[in-house]
């Protein structure tokens, strides 16, 4: 399990249950904790923070995002950030949920801290 913190704030936690070591990449769905993360936040955080948005849709609340790195994420167990030498994007919707993707991980890290 890991936490997702957005600047210093919790938003929730992950699993990311879907890892590839030889790209680097880890992504898994959000388990949101904080009641005001949602489109609205995201799409206001985003604007504000000059964060490049790939799609977004008002009439469903769906936003897809370039990296965010103002994104923390800690393996529970042990306290240890995730490095990421790319960083995070976030997809997904208020509907559905939002899903994190942690780019640029590097093998040694994903060998020791991730499989």
């Amino acid at each position: 399990m890991f936490s997702v913190f957005l600047d210093e704030i919790k938003i929730g936690t992950t699993k990311l249950e879907n890892r590839d070591s030889s790209m680097g990449v880890a992504f898994g769905k959000i388990n949101i904790i904080n009641k005001e993360f949602d489109y609205d936040f995201i799409k206001k955080f985003c604007i504000e923070n000059d964060i490049e948005i790939n799609f977004d849709d008002n009439n469903q609340k769906l936003i897809s995002t370039r990296n965010i790195s103002n994104f923390k994420i800690f393996k529970t167990s042990n306290n240890i950030e995730i490095e990421s030498e790319i960083g995070c994007n976030l997809e997904g919707m208020n509907e559905e949920g939002f899903q994190i993707t942690v780019l640029g991980i590097s093998n040694s890290f994903f060998e020791k801290e991730l499989l």
